[in-house]
């Protein structure tokens, strides 16, 4: 397969010291195959406590390709976090996953011999190892989201996306938590961007805790949905109409 032109990829982390090292790792080596020129980045968010940080600067400084990317308090959520990642963005393409190792970033692979057809490559997750009410309460979302929006897709939260990056060149993102995925999709398919959908394997969380949920029941915070279907109301003021 032809390699890309150049791709940079950012993984969101937050209190992630256990995959960060592995997650950048296999991160960079996955760039590295699929593209000429290539950055793995880490999106941190300022008040992780752990020592992300510090492992990720070790790498940076042995490794020329990867750089450590602050996210301020002042822009906390996750949907501000992806919106940096792309804002830092130096190559034609964008990658973006989170360093949870729930992903094989060899299927990087996948998405990229798409690239050059499609604006937007994105994955679903195949047999989701997530536990069951996060699977069942992102079945309700995805199907709120398809009713409210023109969603083409159907796995609309899977942290497994590539862009090219001419696609954010005349998009405003407003949306500051996981809606954020929504709001780029739906805003490209309004103007007839060609988008992709591909299947990923998902894997188990082996180490690190998720950010979202309450509990080990993996029911989401309330905080959460409150915020999330706050944006789905700004969404769908601020999204361009057909």
């Amino acid at each position: 397969m032809k390699k890309l032109s150049g791709i940079s990829g950012f993984l969101l982390a937050y209190n992630e010291e256990e995959n960060i090292e592995k997650a950048v790792l296999a991160l960079v080596a996955a760039l590295k195959a699929n593209a000429a020129r290539y950055e793995a980045m880490v999106v941190l968010y300022e008040k992780s406590t752990d020592n992300t940080a510090s492992i990720v600067r070790k790498l940076a400084k042995n490794n020329s390709h990867v750089r450590l990317v602050m996210q301020p308090c002042s822009r906390k959520g996750y949907g501000n976090a992806i919106r940096i990642g792309i804002e830092h963005a130096r190559c034609p393409y964008i990658f973006f996953s989170d360093a949870d190792n729930q992903f094989d970033f060899r299927d990087i692979g996948k998405l990229a011999r798409y690239a050059d057809s499609y604006q937007i490559v994105t994955g679903y997750r195949t047999d989701r190892k997530d536990p069951f009410v996060r699977r069942l309460t992102a079945r309700i979302y995805n199907t709120l989201l398809k009713l409210i929006f023109p969603i083409p897709v159907k796995d609309i939260d899977c942290a497994f996306k590539l862009y090219q990056k001419d696609i954010f060149r005349n998009m405003e993102l407003v949306c500051t938590t996981g809606m954020v995925n929504a709001e780029i999709i739906t805003k490209a398919a309004i103007k007839k961007a060609a988008i992709k959908e591909v299947p990923i394997p998902h894997y188990h969380r082996f180490a690190g805790r998720p950010v979202f949920e309450a509990n080990k029941w993996a029911i989401i915070k309330p905080k959460v949905v409150m915020d999330l279907l706050k944006e789905m109301k700004v969404l769908w003021k601020t999204m361009p109409r057909r």
